[in-house]
């Protein structure tokens, strides 16, 4: 019994980070948009630091303000995020 008394609480994604982390994260987010402009969960982490779900859910908030759309997954396909904004934009 004393174990679980010594315990530290988990605390949830959100809960981790304040409000300004989680705003600054999002911003570098769509910073990443214009010098990579097809995302995967897996550039997500590497270039900011986040884990998997947050890479994940920082990609949904994006996809939520219209910045990139997700392509449906295929079998043995990673999902792709696509800023059309900027891929035309680089179209000659």
């Amino acid at each position: 019994m004393e174990r679980a008394a010594t315990r530290r609480p988990r605390a949830s994604f959100g809960a981790r980070r304040t409000g300004s982390a989680r705003r600054r994260t999002g911003r570098t987010t769509v910073d990443l948009i214009f010098t990579n402009p097809v995302l995967t969960s897996r550039l997500v982490v590497d270039r900011l630091g986040v884990t998997v779900p947050g890479a994940h859910a920082l990609l949904r908030q994006v996809e939520e303000i219209k910045a990139v759309r997700a392509l449906p997954r295929g079998r043995g396909i990673e999902g792709r995020w696509y800023a059309d904004d900027v891929l035309a934009a680089l179209e000659p």
